[in-house]
């Protein structure tokens, strides 16, 4: 059930990025959106192959995709709230980047593997592990706060937007954190693999904000 909730999600995020993309495809927004989209739909999309074959190969990769989602989201937000500036953007991409890419040199941000379950893994996290949680924390908590910023400032028919998208991320921040920490920490547990596909709250809700007019204005 969580598989296919999961493969869900993936094509979903995937469907959404590419609706918004068409919508304006010479507009940076759409772009940065459809981006992050894609990056939220391969994620998801391997974890779901991690929820097949629990090879260490696609569980490595949802690390790295996951570094990934935060910068391309962060990117996003950064953007829409500030207007484009691609040296930032671009900065926070090779950040997201370097984690990705340290997510498969042993000893970096995973020492070793020694099992996989459905509730994580049996092994080791490498010493930059702890760089890597400050930095998806980081894009997690500016990227909030960035928008709750632009939605006090904000009036009119973009207020309303923004309030869609910031809705749609503490949507997605309570689901994550709710299966992954709180839930485990009273007796609850094998919903951590919802973490992921959660993401799609976020998605919905932005597409649905970048799809209606007057959204992508910078």
């Amino acid at each position: 059930m969580i598989s296919a909730i999961i493969l869900f999600a993936s094509i979903a995020s995937y469907t959404l990025g590419i609706i918004v993309l068409l919508k304006n495809p010479k507009k940076s927004l759409n772009i940065l959106f459809a981006i992050f989209a894609f990056f939220v739909a391969i994620w998801d999309f391997s974890n779901f192959f991690v929820d097949l074959f629990k090879e260490p190969f696609f569980f490595r990769g949802a690390y790295a995709l996951g570094a990934l989602v935060g910068a391309s989201g962060l990117a996003w937000i950064y953007s829409l709230c500030r207007g484009t500036k691609w040296p930032k953007v671009v900065t926070v991409y090779l950040i997201g980047l370097f984690f990705a890419v340290a997510t498969y040199i042993n000893g970096f941000i995973i020492s070793k593997i020694i099992s996989i379950t459905d509730k994580g893994f049996v092994g080791a996290f490498g010493f930059l592990f702890p760089f890597f949680s400050i930095f998806a924390l980081f894009c997690l908590v500016y990227g909030g706060y960035l928008l709750v910023d632009s939605y006090r400032k904000s009036v009119g028919i973009i207020r309303l937007k923004l309030k869609y998208i910031t809705f749609g991320l503490i949507g997605f921040g309570t689901v994550s954190v709710s299966v992954s920490f709180i839930l485990p920490l009273i007796g609850i547990s094998g919903l951590e693999r919802l973490d992921s596909p959660s993401s799609l709250i976020f998605v919905a809700s932005s597409a649905y904000a970048m799809i209606k007019p007057r959204l992508s204005h910078k």
